[in-house]
């Protein structure tokens, strides 16, 4: 696996909290292990919705069209 090494600057507290609790030697994996679970999650985010919009898409367009006349004959003009 190849590695980028970077520097991070994280508040003074989780600094600490992440030394009284990880071992010297596991914050890094620590680390990569915590940004990787947030970027998959990040990832499902997206994923579920997509999914939403996708199943939901007749219940947005009926909206829509409710408010279009609305939006248009009440939108105030400059």
């Amino acid at each position: 696996m190849n590695v980028q090494q970077t520097n991070i600057q994280l508040p003074q507290e989780i600094f600490e909290q992440l030394k009284l609790t990880i071992p010297s030697k596991k914050r890094n994996q620590f680390i990569v292990n915590a940004i990787s679970e947030k970027l998959e999650n990040a990832g499902d985010i997206k994923k579920q919705l997509k999914k939403s919009l996708k199943e939901n898409e007749h219940f947005y367009k009926t909206i829509a069209k409710e408010w279009k006349e609305t939006e248009i004959n009440q939108w105030p003009t400059k």
